[in-house]
């Protein structure tokens, strides 16, 4: 009963606070002692799918050029829809592959919804 009450109560406390203290030091020392996992790539540099990583290698770094010397332009459209048609035209990207998509767990989630889908243009190349 002693234990309970009086001096005894507190180096109970004492101890039990010790070890939850040695256990989260233990638990963390064994954490830091893990190696640190790499990203290890799944396909080669040399891989087909890679050959856009490839500076030029992909229709809009194409594109990019061809603006960088004047062979191409993006002219804004008069019906209120901007320079989309004329990236998606200058990409050989079809107006009608638009898709329309949303996600619950995007990072935007707070800007786009079932309501609001964000929109995709899209071919082979693209």
């Amino acid at each position: 009963m002693d234990i309970v009450r009086g001096r005894g109560a507190l180096d109970y406390a004492l101890v039990a606070v010790a070890v939850a203290v040695t256990l989260a030091l233990a638990g963390a020392l064994i954490a830091a002692q893990e190696p640190v996992r790499r990203y290890k790539p799944m396909i080669t540099v040399d891989h087909p799918a890679m050959a856009a990583v490839v500076p030029g290698g992909d229709a809009v770094a194409r594109l990019v050029g061809r603006l960088a010397r004047g062979e191409a332009t993006w002219p804004r459209g008069p019906d209120g829809h901007g320079y989309l048609p004329s990236v998606l035209a200058a990409l050989d990207v079809p107006i009608e592959s638009q898709m329309l998509v949303f996600s619950k767990t995007s990072v935007q989630a707070a800007h786009i919804s079932p309501s609001r889908p964000r929109a995709i243009y899209f071919n082979d190349d693209v």
